[in-house]
């Protein structure tokens, strides 16, 4: 049996301090890098809290946050994960956040052929 989550709300250190901007952004949950950074931190409480960096970030324990932010090997993935982060960011515009597709719709009685339409998908930082 799992135990349940406990939010303590830890101090972040110093050096992890844009931690909650990564969780703020859903820049993680196509950066398979920055998931990682999370799930790193605590593989059980990353399944309890199904992936959900923000409530991880509220349950996960001060020692742990204290033990990775004293590892440089961590520290370095997600300074990394930062960069990319902050190049992102730099670089989208609103016509490049915009993404446009042509997605195919099955013939219907009512039309002679398939057809294309467009589908947007707007992604807002």
């Amino acid at each position: 049996m799992r135990n349940p989550l406990l939010e303590v709300i830890p101090v972040i250190p110093d050096s992890l301090g844009r931690l909650p901007e990564l969780t703020g952004n859903l820049f993680f949950s196509w950066h398979r890098p920055t998931r990682a950074l999370f799930e790193d931190l605590d593989p059980e409480l990353w399944k309890q809290t199904r992936g959900n960096p923000r409530l991880m970030l509220r349950c996960v324990s001060q020692g742990t946050l204290e033990r990775v932010a004293q590892d440089p090997v961590y520290l370095a993935r997600y300074n990394q994960a930062l960069q990319t982060l902050d190049g992102y960011l730099s670089a989208a515009s609103p016509r490049r956040m915009l993404r446009w597709s042509r997605i195919s719709v099955p013939s219907t009685g009512f039309t002679k052929a398939s057809r294309s339409i467009p589908v947007a998908w707007v992604c807002l930082p």
